[in-house]
């Protein structure tokens, strides 16, 4: 729902949504971003969850989510059409 959301905002974009998330302006998402990003939220995940998230978006498997990573998991898994 949450990205949902975020896409019918009239300022979306994926350079937004991903600064949002990384919220210290590391250039990438780890762990800790994810949890304080869901908690701010409302979402109070597990920790398993919420590294199931970042395992599943990390392609490279170095813990953080780059900008290219986020931006090719929201295009091919989150798109309309997928």
């Amino acid at each position: 729902m949450l990205v949902r959301d975020l896409e019918r905002a009239p300022d979306y974009s994926i350079q937004a949504a991903f600064r949002t998330v990384d919220c210290h302006n590391e250039g990438f998402i780890n762990l800790a971003n994810l949890t304080h990003f869901f908690k701010k939220h409302g979402d109070y995940l597990i920790q398993n969850e919420v590294y199931a998230i970042l395992r599943r978006i990390d392609v490279n498997g170095d813990a953080k989510i780059s900008f290219n990573e986020f931006r090719s998991f929201f295009q091919n898994h989150l798109s309309p059409d997928a």
